[in-house]
């Protein structure tokens, strides 16, 4: 999952243009797209940063949130079942890098594992 997520440097604009007055302007960051895979995904966007990521699975059901920080991905995630809805994992992440708690949990919604990260690598 984590090879389809922008990072700061793939959110960055990589298009320009110049007015009148020699300033810049960036393109902004596309606030929804489709992956190959069928999973589409939506992101909220303030000031040209992602805030939230939504995915979805192909059949329409969220799949994941993400929360982001100046585009980076820092704070909580979720990932639901495609079938029930519910919640099977969650984790949390610091600068694109599993950092916290990572909990498994089963269809029932009972905790299966808790892993600890620090800096991606479990502690």
């Amino acid at each position: 999952m984590e090879d389809n997520i922008p990072t700061e440097e793939t959110t960055a604009p990589v298009t320009t243009e110049e007015t009148t007055a020699n300033q810049v302007v960036e393109d902004p960051i596309p606030t929804e797209e489709t992956l190959p895979d069928g999973t589409k995904i939506l992101y909220e966007v303030d000031k040209n940063k992602i805030t939230r990521e939504r995915r979805f699975y192909p059949s329409g059901k969220l799949k994941s949130i993400s929360e982001y920080s100046q585009g980076i991905k820092t704070g909580h995630e979720a990932i639901f079942d495609e079938e029930t809805s519910r919640i099977i994992q969650t984790q949390s992440y610091c600068n694109n890098i599993l950092h916290g708690f990572q909990c498994v949990f089963d269809q029932e919604g009972k905790l299966i594992s808790k892993t600890l990260y620090q800096n991606g690598s479990i502690n």
